[in-house]
């Protein structure tokens, strides 16, 4: 092997690994990290740069989650955006804006690994939601061989749609008071492998929009929802809002949070250019300690 194959992108993964990987098998690296309780991690991505995407996979981040609820993205950027993810070999997720069946399948169709559907109130509105991701008998999704997630038809179609009625995740977003009251209802859906507490739509639900995941209301959500996924193999993300510091990660985790929604592309980035700024803004240009 040669030394180019042998190296390591940065921290994160070998070339050799991103050359061989495929999108099932990143998102099936990040099920085996959940199955051994090991902790996940990823960041939503508002900036629409495919490069920030790629960079993140050779780092070792796990998942990106493409946010089309609160940006201007369509269904053509989603889809570049998926094949930076696959490039990188990080799992892409997508958040769509709204709960319709046709947006779900839509995104399926590009090659997401997983979609998000905000503001779940309900089971009803779960169940819904899982079988929009799922073909018949047991869903609603339209069959497509002509579709990028189905390799074109270039591949036989036949294990494509076996690994699509397990494999794709479907994660309801928590973030409402009266979705709270309904909460184990929620989660016992029959299909759901990961379940999101947001917690800044959430504590503004509450009457407490600045407070995120310190929010006492909050707190105590995201107690039941672990405690019910350590009982029904179910794993909790959720994003260390308002801090976005590792010390709140760290203590998410210790609570038994294994899917970290960490900030986005564009919160991270603004704290990278600020701290290189600081490092020398109190300096002249002649090098000498300004007054």
């Amino acid at each position: 092997m040669s030394a180019l194959r042998r190296r390591k992108v940065g921290a994160g993964r070998s070339v050799e690994e991103l050359a061989m990987m495929r999108r099932e098998d990143t998102l099936e690296r990040l099920k085996a990290k959940l199955r051994a309780d090991r902790p996940v991690f990823g960041f939503q991505h508002n900036s629409g740069s495919e490069s920030l995407i790629e960079v993140a996979g050779m780092c070792g981040w796990d998942f990106v989650l493409i946010d089309m609820e609160h940006t201007a993205y369509d269904l053509v950027l989603v889809e570049r955006l998926l094949r930076a993810c696959e490039l990188g070999g990080i799992t892409g997720l997508v958040r769509v804006p709204d709960h319709d069946p046709h947006t779900i399948s839509r995104v399926l169709d590009s090659g997401a690994g997983g979609v998000l559907v905000p503001h779940v109130r309900s089971a009803d509105e779960c169940l819904a939601a899982v079988r929009a991701t799922r073909y018949q008998p047991d869903g609603t999704r339209g069959k497509s061989g002509m579709c990028r997630a189905s390799r074109w038809g270039v591949e036989p179609w036949g294990p494509y749609a076996a690994w699509a009625q397990s494999g794709p995740l479907l994660v309801p977003i928590i973030e409402d008071a009266e979705a709270v009251d309904v909460l184990e209802d929620i989660l016992a859906t029959p299909g759901l492998e990961i379940v999101a507490i947001g917690a800044g739509d959430l504590s503004q639900s509450f009457r407490e929009p600045h407070l995120g995941v310190r929010s006492p209301r909050v707190k105590d959500t995201l107690r039941r929802a672990i405690r019910y996924g350590r009982e029904h193999q179910l794993s909790v993300m959720t994003l260390p809002a308002p801090d976005l510091s590792g010390e709140l990660v760290r203590e998410l985790i210790d609570q038994g949070v294994r899917v970290v929604w960490w900030g986005s592309d564009i919160s991270h980035f603004t704290t990278a250019i600020r701290s290189a700024l600081a490092q020398v803004s109190d300096w002249s240009p002649t090098g000498e300690a300004s007054a």
